[in-house]
């Protein structure tokens, strides 16, 4: 079985019965992400892409960990808060992490306009986070998938230069806005006090985090 700590009781920012398997996946998705941003960057390129791996692999690393310890049971309420804030602002973070490696395969204007958006994007959602904290899910999820979209007018050059990058990014950018569809939605909720719907909502983020590591894989080795 799990351990005691992970055994249902009511989250510290809710009044909602926590699942007994909240947070067990982001334990387990954290701990690989460390060696496989090691091996990211050992194994990358030298110059842009070493330097955008560095940038896609800290973000990476940062939103799993951050996500892992901000579903530990037991915060008290006031750092529970901090760390709910930290691990939606992360999201943020990610996705103009994801795009770096993109971004600086790009030539010209394509590349500088991407990064910046990205980048800038990243920071107005972080500042929403802190300043908005309680922002409506729909919001926050309409958010993500419209910064992620910042991606779409690159298609054709990325398709051009690596087919199969294009499709990685293609079918991780899709689970990224089914996961982003089952919280904004909270359904389905397949056992709400065992595996709920924001479980597998972090299933199609994890899943969507490995496919896009196999296309910056790609993209920078």
């Amino acid at each position: 079985m799990y351990p005691r700590a992970l055994v249902s009781r009511t989250s510290p920012t809710s009044s909602v019965l926590r699942p007994r398997l909240r947070g067990v996946a982001d334990i387990y998705a954290a701990a690989l992400a460390v060696p496989a941003v090691v091996a990211l960057v050992a194994y990358a390129r030298e110059g842009a892409a070493t330097l955008s791996a560095l940038v896609y692999g800290v973000s990476l690393v940062v939103l799993l960990v951050g996500s892992a310890v901000y579903h530990l049971p037991g915060w008290p309420l006031r750092t529970a808060l901090w760390l709910r804030k930290l691990d939606h602002a992360n999201i943020y973070l990610l996705i103009a992490g994801t795009a770096t490696p993109l971004a600086l395969a790009l030539d010209g204007p394509a590349s500088v306009w991407l990064l910046s958006a990205m980048w800038l994007a990243a920071g107005l959602g972080i500042i929403k986070t802190f300043a908005w904290p309680h922002a409506p899910r729909k919001l926050s999820a309409a958010l993500y998938v419209l910064m992620g979209c910042f991606t779409l007018p690159t298609a054709p050059a990325l398709r051009a230069a690596a087919d199969e990058v294009f499709l990685l990014f293609a079918a991780g950018g899709l689970l990224y806005v089914l996961g982003a569809v089952i919280y904004a939605l909270r359904w389905p909720n397949p056992a709400p006090l065992v595996f709920g719907y924001h479980e597998l909502f972090h299933v199609f983020v994890f899943s969507a985090a490995l496919v896009h590591y196999l296309a910056i894989w790609a993209l920078v080795v």
